[in-house]
């Protein structure tokens, strides 16, 4: 699967290009799992987001103005910018998502290893604020082949065993995503 070919995601390598370039040289590059839309478009190009997010393998000072202008398909000039707003702790995932995350064989100025968190775990991502774009990211994943019903309920109760609270919202969301997913995957 060629998960590195549309001017959006060559856009965000770009952007993440231009953290890597403010890092250290390390012994092992930093390591940065591309989460939310960016992800997604990453395994559907019918997804496209105005910001990236991602969770790096170290605490990083990330630069000020993180924004680049690019092109898209159509000749229309776009906004990127990266968002440093997701926090993984407020998301529902697995504790092996970096293990399971797909590599991408890019390593941006020496510095910085780019990979994709899983489909499976990308949907699990989706789960704590499921809103309407999320529950969207679902159903264009499953449609795309690239999640089962039993995978995300397996690996939802596997991340939901290092919750501590509450999970009642969390279950229910399963539900409604699990039912996304059988009605996506439906034959015709």
């Amino acid at each position: 699967m060629d998960l590195v070919s549309t001017p959006y995601t060559r856009a965000v390598l770009e952007l993440l290009d231009r953290i890597a370039r403010t890092l250290p040289v390390l012994a092992e590059p930093v390591v940065a799992i591309v989460v939310g839309g960016t992800a997604v478009h990453f395994y559907s190009p019918l997804r496209v987001s105005s910001d990236v997010e991602a969770i790096f393998s170290h605490r990083l000072l990330l630069p000020p103005d993180l924004v680049l202008r690019w092109t898209d398909d159509d000749g229309a000039s776009r906004t990127l910018v990266y968002d440093p707003g997701f926090f993984r702790d407020l998301a529902l995932i697995h504790p092996d998502h970096e293990r399971d995350a797909v590599d991408l064989d890019i390593v941006l100025s020496g510095r910085l290893r780019v990979r994709v968190l899983s489909p499976v775990d990308l949907a699990l991502s989706k789960l704590a604020r499921w809103g309407a774009r999320d529950q969207s990211d679902v159903e264009t994943l499953a449609r795309a082949g690239l999640l089962t019903v039993e995978a995300l309920r397996a690996r939802a109760e596997e991340a939901l065993s290092y919750f501590v609270g509450d999970t009642r919202w969390v279950r229910m969301h399963i539900e409604q995503a699990a039912t996304i997913v059988e009605v996506a995957t439906e034959g015709p």
